[in-house]
């Protein structure tokens, strides 16, 4: 027992200063003391543990304030990268960055769907580390739509991508390239990808929508990622808007995401135009309506196309109801609008806007923020590096394979 408290005690105090230099960047022995209220010598001894493995380097002497210069330590890129995956219903996005969290280069791909859906996530992920020829990979993050049990890192159902069920992902990634892997709902990713590297910087309370041809939630309650008892929390598409509506892949009837999503978008105008309705979209696509997206059908309405502009209309006010719910429901700092949708800007945006001042409740209203992502279409898998770099700043640690660096413990 006095061992294992010894042990925790280590951890703690290794995490501590780790994650002090995580955040505020190259800092002296005295800085770390005085933040963590750790002994002197204990920084030191932390920080020359920290040096020999290689996760952190001394840098340049710092400014003097009247005695002699002193050493900063900083996090040290070169110790390994993380890779992060977002497997999207039409893209497949990787990304690695190292453990400053800076990004060193990204990959994209059609994606796959079916049996051979991993396949191309592997494949994707080859491309990318054959381009940055770096080959200490600390792990893998994983981001896709579905019900997942990111404990065992298995797909438990994912309609969208080929009905899978019961999908091994982590276990069959991990044995290809030799890391651990780790599983997360897209729009959950989406918000630690914001709270790691985004808007979420600024505050402990914000939602995250993902707008895409899906609609999810990521939620942040006090600096920590909300996921519900059974991993379920932010499924705001499922949110029944039109009871009438059409079946949804859920099984049930109207739900926001068949309403409002990016694909229910296409879907209409699509339909719309097989029915003979003018609209200048037939032209946009060459008459191969297959062709027209939620982009398509965006780009119309902000050139006044009498159809796309309604189509828009009554997704935006579907997308209101939900956004009003939230809204309602959690009285959140900040609410981030991300995903594919949200890069139309105003165009979606002016219509959503003006129904959430009918929808929500005023006062909850008066104190939201929403924004739009800063992060364009690599935000999940940006969001799904952090599932790797958290855990190397837990007390925990992230065991890896024993190298030249050592074994992190």
């Amino acid at each position: 027992m006095v061992i294992e408290l010894r042990g925790y005690f280590h951890r703690h105090k290794r995490f501590s200063v780790l994650n002090f230099i995580r955040r505020m960047g190259p800092s002296s022995v005295p800085q770390v003391t005085a933040a963590t209220g750790l002994d002197r010598k204990v920084v030191t001894s932390v920080l020359r543990q920290l040096d020999r493995e290689g996760l952190v380097r001394q840098k340049e002497l710092g400014a003097s304030t009247g005695g002699r210069r002193p050493r900063l330590f900083e996090l040290d890129p070169q110790f390994g990268i993380a890779v992060g995956v977002d497997i999207g219903l039409t893209h497949t996005r990787a990304v690695a960055v190292n453990i400053k969290g800076e990004l060193i280069g990204g990959q994209t791909t059609e994606t796959v769907t079916g049996e051979r859906l991993i396949e191309g996530a592997i494949e994707t992920i080859e491309m990318l580390l054959t381009k940055l020829r770096i080959t200490r990979m600390l792990g893998i993050g994983v981001a896709m739509a579905g019900l997942l049990d990111p404990e065992r890192t298995l797909v438990i159902f994912s309609p969208k991508f080929g009905n899978l069920k019961n999908l091994p992902l982590g276990k069959i990634i991990g044995e290809r390239f030799g890391v651990p892997v780790y599983l997360e709902d897209n729009a959950r990713a989406m918000a630690l990808g914001e709270k790691e590297f985004g808007v979420g910087r600024e505050t402990d309370n914000f939602l995250c929508v993902n707008l895409a041809t899906g609609i999810g939630l990521g939620i942040v309650i006090n600096g920590q990622l909300y996921r519900g008892a059974s991993n379920c929390a932010g499924e705001l598409g499922h949110i029944v808007v039109e009871p009438a509506g059409p079946r949804c892949v859920c099984g049930n009837y109207g739900c926001l995401e068949v309403m409002a999503s990016g694909l229910a978008i296409a879907r209409q105008a699509q339909d719309a135009l097989q029915q003979g309705v003018a609209s200048s979209m037939r032209e946009m696509v060459k008459g191969r309506l297959e062709n027209i997206t939620a982009k398509t059908v965006c780009q119309a309405a902000k050139a006044g196309d009498k159809l796309a502009f309604t189509i828009i209309e009554k997704a935006a006010d579907y997308l209101a109801v939900g956004l009003a719910a939230v809204i309602n429901l959690f009285n959140p700092e900040v609410i981030i609008l991300a995903g594919g949708l949200s890069l139309a800007g105003d165009v979606i945006w002016e219509p959503i806007n003006r129904r959430l001042k009918v929808h929500a409740l005023e006062m909850p209203l008066s104190k939201v923020r929403i924004v739009f992502s800063e992060l364009g279409e690599i935000l999940g898998a940006l969001g799904a590096t952090t599932l790797v770099l958290n855990r190397i700043f837990e007390p925990t640690g992230l065991v890896l394979p024993k190298g030249e660096k050592g074994e992190i413990v």
